[in-house]
């Protein structure tokens, strides 16, 4: 999905992102907390997030 500038993100480039992505995802692990990873085009998201609230309510 491309990245639009939303005038409330402050990451334009691709690297930036990237870098912070990294570190984010790192902390999660480090830390043993849970999270699932949403990508993919809207209909793919939509359905990971489907899938992921349906574990936590089953």
């Amino acid at each position: 999905m491309p990245w639009e500038d939303d005038g409330l993100r402050d990451l334009g480039s691709d690297k930036d992102r990237q870098r912070m992505f990294s570190v984010f995802k790192s902390e999660l692990e480090q830390r043993g907390i849970a999270h699932v990873l949403v990508k993919g085009d809207w209909k793919e998201r939509e359905q990971i997030v489907v899938e992921a609230i349906d574990k936590l309510l089953t």
